[in-house]
C-alpha cells in the first residue's frame, strides 16, 4: 500500500463525502518567525551529544527554510530527529519544510505525529502557538488533497487554541465555501475580517460569497482601502467597474503595462462577447442558475470528477449523472501542476444516482459513446488538459445538441487559459462548424457556462 493510499484509509471514516477543490481561495499557512545563523555541523554534534534542541538550531532550520533550501532542512531535520524523534519542534519543522517542498502526503503525516507526542501539561505559550500552527497548516494540507472533512476538523481545533486569530478562520471559510456552504463560509470570513481588519487577502476571499456585482465591487473597495497595492483586488475590481459600463480604470491598466496579465485578457475577452453573460462569483451560485435553466430531465455528464464535490452538487439537480475520471490524477503535466496532482489515489465517490467510468479518456470513452447514450442537460468539463478536454468534448458530441449546457471549469483567469480548455473548445467548434453563445462566467472559479449552436 502507497503512502497516498494509507491516508485515504486512515481517513476515510471523516471523508464519507469528499469535495471538489476550487483552488482559487486564498489560505495563509504558518511558520515560525526569529532567524539567526549557525554552523549546522556544529549544531547536530551538539544536540547529537545533548538530546536537546536549543533556540540557535531551531532558528538556524527556519532560516534555511526562509532561504529556499528547504531540501537540506529536510535532511537536517531528519537527522535530528533520530536523536529525539519526540521533539514537537522539530516534527512541527519536518512538516512544515515537507509543506513548503510541494510533499503535502508526508507533510500530513508530519504534522500528525507531532500532534500525537505529548506536550506541556501546563500549555507553555511557544508550545500552544506549535500547536496551533500545525493544526492550521494540516487543515490546508487536507484541503490541498480534497480531503475536506478532516481540513474543516483540523482548523476547528486550531480556532480552538487560538480564537483570535484570523487566519484559521480565513482557511476555514474556503474548506467551507468548497463544501457548498456559501453562507457559512461568509460568516467565517466576516469573523477573520473583524478580528484582522487590514488583512486584504480576507476581503478578497469574501468578495468569492457575494450575489450581484455590486457587492462584489464594494467588498473590492473596502480590500484596496486595506491593501491599496492588493493585485488582483485592483484587476478585479476594474474589471468588474468594466462590466457594469466604466471603463476608465480597466483601460487604464490595459495601456499601463497590465495587457498581458490573464485576469486582464480573461475580463477583456468577456467584454468583447456580442451578449453581456451572467456574473457569479462562486462555482455553486453559476451551478444553480445554469441547473434552473437546463432541462432537468435528461441526465448530466462530467468529466474530471476528482473527489466528487460538483458531481454530488450537480446529482441533486437530475435524476442520473455519469462521470469520466482516471481518479489518479492528472495524465500530463499542465503548466507548474505535476503530472499525478488531483488524484482520488483510485476511490470512486458514492453518489446514489451517479455511474462513473474509471480510465484515461481516449481509452474509456470509446467503448461507452459506441452505445447510445441520453442528451446531456449539463456537461461540466473539469479536464483541465487541451488534450483531455478536446478529447471528451469529441466524444460527448452525441449526446450534445443546442439545448444542452456546457460548463468549463478552468477556461478563464489561468496564466496560460488560452491554450487550454478554452483552446480545445474553439478547436472543437472549428472542426464541426458550430459557434457558442456564452450564457454565463464566474472570474473567481474561472469557469464559462455556454450552449453551441451551428454557424
Amino acid at each position: 500500500m502507497t503512502v497516498q493510499q494509507r491516508l485515504i484509509e486512515e481517513n476515510s471514516d471523516n471523508s464519507a463525502s469528499l469535495s471538489s477543490g476550487i483552488g482559487t481561495g486564498s489560505c495563509t499557512a504558518s511558520m515560525p518567525s526569529g532567524i539567526t545563523s549557525a554552523d549546522f555541523k556544529a549544531l547536530i554534534s551538539a544536540y547529537d551529544s545533548s538530546g536537546v534542541l536549543d533556540k540557535s538550531i531551531f532558528n538556524s532550520l527556519v532560516k534555511l527554510l526562509d532561504q529556499e533550501n528547504v531540501g537540506l532542512a529536510i535532511v537536517v531535520i531528519e537527522s535530528l530527529l533520530t536523536v529525539n524523534p519526540t521533539s514537537l519542534y522539530l516534527n512541527f519543522l519536518l512538516g512544515s519544510a515537507l509543506f513548503k517542498n510541494g510533499q503535502s502526503v508526508e507533510a500530513i503525516h508530519a504534522y500528525k505525529n507531532m500532534l500525537a507526542q505529548p506536550n506541556s501539561p501546563h500549555g507553555d505559550p511557544s508550545e500552544q502557538k506549535l500547536l496551533y500552527n500545525a493544526n492550521n497548516n494540516l487543515g490546508l494540507l487536507f484541503k490541498n488533497v480534497g480531503l475536506l472533512q478532516d481540513a474543516k476538523k483540523y482548523l476547528v481545533a486550531a480556532i480552538g487554541l487560538n480564537p483570535e486569530k484570523g487566519d484559521a478562520y480565513n482557511n476555514l471559510g474556503t474548506v467551507m465555501l468548497e463544501m457548498a456552504d456559501v453562507l457559512e463560509a461568509q460568516k467565517l470570513y466576516l469573523r477573520a475580517v473583524k478580528l484582522e481588519p487590514n488583512e486584504p487577502n480576507y476581503y478578497w476571499n469574501l468578495q468569492s460569497t457575494a450575489t450581484t456585482v455590486n457587492t462584489a465591487k464594494h467588498i473590492l473597495s473596502l480590500c484596496l482601502k486595506k491593501g491599496p497595492n492588493y493585485q488582483p483586488g485592483i484587476l478585479t475590481l476594474a474589471g468588474l467597474e468594466a462590466l457594469t459600463g466604466n471603463y476608465v480604470h480597466f483601460n487604464y491598466l490595459k495601456e499601463n503595462g497590465w495587457g498581458d496579465d490573464p485576469l486582464i485578457q480573461s475580463i477583456d475577452w468577456v467584454l468583447k462577447l456580442p451578449k453581456p453573460p451572467e456574473v457569479h462569483f462562486n462555482r455553486w451560485a453559476l451551478f444553480d442558475s445554469m441547473a434552473e435553466q437546463s432541462n432537468k430531465s435528461r441526465p448530466f455528464y462530467e468529466f474530471g470528477v476528482w473527489m466528487g464535490s460538483s458531481f454530488e452538487y450537480l446529482a441533486k439537480y437530475y435524476a442520473k449523472g455519469y462521470g469520466f475520471d482516471t481518479f489518479e490524477g492528472l495524465p500530463e503535466d499542465w503548466g507548474q501542476i505535476k503530472k499525478g496532482s488531483y488524484s482520488a489515489y483510485g476511490r470512486i465517490p458514492k453518489v446514489k444516482n451517479g455511474d462513473f467510468v474509471v480510465g484515461k479518456f481516449d481509452a474509456s470513452l470509446p467503448a461507452f459513446f459506441s452505445i447510445k447514450r441520453p442528451v446531456a442537460s449539463i456537461v461540466n468539463y473539469d479536464a483541465d488538459l487541451y488534450s483531455s478536454t478536446l478529447t471528451a468534448l469529441n466524444y460527448a458530441h452525441s449526446v450534445t445538441d443546442e439545448e444542452t449546457i456546457l460548463i468549463f471549469d478552468e477556461f478563464l483567469v489561468n496564466q496560460n487559459w488560452q491554450d487550454d480548455e478554452s483552446a480545445a473548445l474553439n478547436e472543437f467548434c472549428l472542426q464541426n462548424n458550430l459557434k457558442y453563445e456564452v450564457l454565463a462566467v464566474s472570474l473567481f472559479t474561472k469557469q464559462m457556462a455556454c450552449k453551441l449552436s451551428k454557424k
